[in-house]
């Protein structure tokens, strides 16, 4: 049985440096979902937030502009893989997602800590609990 494979576009020597940029790209995004976590975790303070929502949207933006010539790249390919397809396609659909959650949390942290937050009452804060989302002793 022979084994056909397709060679490398890629010199080896280059291709450290290629696993460790794809290594960064799929870190980024976890840490972006435990910062997340973290501005989740600290509901009554919304301004401290505002800079992080902010760059959370355009990190968005960027991964989902980023997928989008991946996706056109696997679609023009001819014997690409159908999964690889579907697989870019839902990458997209969700990155479109994420960019609308993350214009619209960014747009209620200023809607929340705009000039008039000094003007409103004062939030009621959920009671607390043990845990781990109200305990703040964990941070």
């Amino acid at each position: 049985m022979a084994c056909h494979q397709k060679e490398s576009q890629v010199p080896v020597a280059a291709l450290p440096l290629l696993f460790g940029a794809m290594l960064a790209y799929f870190l980024v995004p976890l840490a972006c979902l435990v910062t997340i976590a973290y501005a989740a975790s600290d509901p009554g303070h919304p301004a401290r937030w505002r800079p992080w929502r902010r760059l959370h949207f355009w990190i968005s933006v960027v991964y989902t502009i980023s997928n989008l010539p991946h996706l056109i790249a696997d679609i023009l390919v001819p014997d690409s893989r159908p999964d690889q397809v579907a697989l870019m396609v839902v990458l997209v659909l969700i990155g479109l997602l994420i960019n609308r959650e993350g214009w619209a949390w960014w747009r209620e942290a200023s809607r929340i800590a705009g000039p008039a937050a000094a003007q409103r009452p004062a939030i009621a804060s959920p009671a607390s609990s043990n845990t781990p989302s109200n305990n703040t002793e964990l941070r």
